[in-house]
């Protein structure tokens, strides 16, 4: 055979493994499963909707700005994955996208008493900043990187909204203060998305996915920690009291 024949199919390289296991079903694993998790956490949201409805919480207490993020945060990385042809984390992104958007037009609604008028505009123009950040991203920058890059600075300032209702609880020993189950949730989902990112070797991926888990982490830690200490606490004032 010489050297400018094809290589047969036979002779072509195998694929790459981990654990026994081709990479790329690992990979589509992770993609599957760190979307499920994601579009699950995108859905918190509804209890405390519930909760305001029902006029047990005043609609001051749904985290306003923490949803347009989550609308921009979805749009930027739904125009990076798709310049890289990944449909899966790109539809994932646009979902919760669009998830985080109905929940801002509910958080509108009642922040603008039902009023028709007022509620129609503050969605127009809700809708148009995201429209024309999408299309200016998504038409006119050619680059990917600088989507990418735009994404993970969303996704890093997502992930340090917790810090301080960390220090309050820190200073004050009220854990009750972090949403333990979501920060569980939470851990699944950076971590599923974290493997994805070092498999595809995306830092844009990696990055925030990294700092997400160690501040997930940070707060479990934080969250049992006070809670044995309170515990303790109670039995102690409790031994005495009987004494």
């Amino acid at each position: 055979m010489s050297s400018q024949d094809p290589v047969p199919a036979t002779l072509a390289a195998p694929p790459e493994m981990l654990f026994g296991i081709d990479i790329k079903t690992i990979c589509v694993f992770f993609t599957w499963t760190g979307t499920f998790i994601a579009l699950g956490l995108n859905l918190t949201p509804i209890v405390l909707f519930v909760e305001v409805l029902k006029k047990k919480k005043d609609y001051k207490a749904i985290p306003n700005l923490m949803l347009v993020f989550n609308v921009l945060c979805g749009l930027f990385w739904y125009c990076y994955w798709s310049r890289l042809d990944q449909a899966v984390p790109g539809y994932s992104a646009l979902s919760n996208a669009i998830i985080s958007l109905i929940f801002t037009y509910l958080y509108l609604y009642f922040a603008t008493e039902g009023k028709c008028l007022f509620f129609i505009v503050a969605c127009v123009i809700v809708f148009d900043v995201c429209a024309q950040l999408w299309y200016c991203f998504a038409k006119w920058i050619p680059d990917p990187e600088i989507t990418g890059k735009t994404a993970m600075i969303i996704n890093i300032i997502q992930y340090a909204a917790p810090g301080q209702s960390i220090f309050t609880v820190l200073k004050t020993g009220n854990y009750s203060l972090i949403p333990i189950t979501t920060t569980i949730v939470g851990v699944m989902c950076s971590s599923c998305w974290l493997v994805f990112g070092i498999i595809m070797k995306n830092p844009n991926c990696i990055i925030p996915n990294s700092m997400g888990l160690a501040l997930s982490l940070i707060q479990i830690v934080i969250y049992y920690y006070f809670k044995c200490t309170s515990k303790k606490t109670t039995d102690e004032k409790g031994k005495l009291h009987i004494n």
